[in-house]
C-alpha cells in the first residue's frame, strides 16, 4: 500500500501562484507573490487550496471578536462557491466569528448565493 503525503505548502503555493498573482493584479500593489508565500510560511497567512482555486487568509483579531478575513481568492468561481462549508469550517476552526472579504464587485454576486451579505462600507482610498 502506497502512502499519499498531503502537498507541501511550496508545492500548493507553487500549483496556486498564477490565481494568487491574477488576484494581486487588482489590488493596490501592497503586496508580491513573494510577500504573500512569506506571510503563508510566517503563519500569518493561510492557503485555502482546492484543486482549481485557492484563497489565502487572515485572522483578525479585534476587542470583541475574531474573524476570518478572504485576503485574495482566485481560480475557478464555482468550485470556491462550492467549497463554502469547508471554508466555514476552517473559520469555526480558528474560532472567527464571522468571515469577511473585500474584493471586486464581481464578487458580491457569488457571496450572495453563498450566504454572505454585502456590508453598506465602502473602502475608499487616497494615494499619496
Amino acid at each position: 500500500m502506497t502512502e499519499h503525503s498531503a502537498p507541501s505548502l511550496f508545492d500548493e503555493l507553487t500549483r496556486c501562484r498564477p490565481w494568487i498573482e491574477a488576484a494581486l493584479f487588482y489590488g493596490s500593489g501592497h503586496h508580491t507573490f513573494d510577500d504573500i508565500a512569506a506571510g503563508c510560511y510566517a503563519g500569518k497567512f493561510h492557503l485555502f487550496a482546492k484543486p482549481a482555486a485557492c484563497a489565502v487568509l487572515e485572522i483578525n483579531q479585534f476587542p470583541r471578536a475574531r474573524e476570518m478575513h478572504i485576503f485574495l481568492a482566485g481560480g475557478d468561481m464555482a468550485q470556491f462557491r462550492d467549497s463554502a462549508a469547508e471554508l466555514d469550517e476552517l473559520a469555526r476552526q480558528f474560532e472567527a466569528t464571522a468571515l469577511t472579504m473585500a474584493g471586486r464587485k464581481g464578487w458580491a454576486r457569488v457571496l450572495d448565493q453563498m450566504g454572505w451579505e454585502v456590508q453598506p462600507e465602502t473602502t475608499m482610498r487616497k494615494p499619496l
